[in-house]
């Protein structure tokens, strides 16, 4: 079993899905500050749960279990394309020796998922590595990342996020 700590050694967390998960968000990796936290998304300039909360115009909870719980109660889940790699720092141009997770049989477990969200160009790169045929099969939409390192102002994420979601329940 590979470890969250030394060396740049990266584990992904279980993924946030349920029978009725129609969406899927898929990141990269999570970051130092979510693996040290073991939550999703967790670095403070981050904006990902300030955008799931306005997509349905809710402020958010400071719990994460209850962010959680949040998610799937509006058929959306959260999980990342690689379970374990190496990785020094947060940045996903650092990533090597990854290893991907098993989609082909995660799509068999939830047949409900109609689309996948990429958080990023390297997310949706690193799926379409591993997963050639698969992405074919799917639908999806790449979304601004929610990572403060994209200097874009959180109204045009918000919409980026609103349409490409729109999109996938069409």
């Amino acid at each position: 079993m590979h470890s969250n700590c030394g060396h740049g050694s990266i584990v992904c967390f279980d993924p946030v899905v349920d029978s009725k998960t129609k969406i899927l968000i898929l990141g990269t990796l999570p970051g130092p500050e979510s693996l040290k936290a073991g939550q999703y998304y967790k670095k403070s300039n981050n904006c990902f749960w300030k955008i799931i909360y306005a997509l349905y115009e809710q402020n958010p909870s400071t719990n994460y279990g209850d962010k959680c719980v949040f998610l799937l109660e509006h058929n959306i889940g959260v999980w990342d394309v690689l379970r374990y790699a190496l990785r020094n720092g947060s940045s996903d141009a650092d990533i090597h020796n990854a290893e991907p997770n098993d989609f082909d049989m995660f799509f068999k477990k939830y047949p409900n998922l109609k689309g996948i969200l990429f958080t990023g160009k390297e997310a949706e790169e690193q799926f379409r590595t591993h997963f050639p045929v698969l992405i074919k099969s799917i639908r999806y939409e790449r979304v601004l990342s929610t990572s403060g390192a994209l200097a874009k102002p959180f109204n045009v994420k918000l919409e980026n996020w609103k349409n490409a979601i729109k999109r996938l329940n069409q």
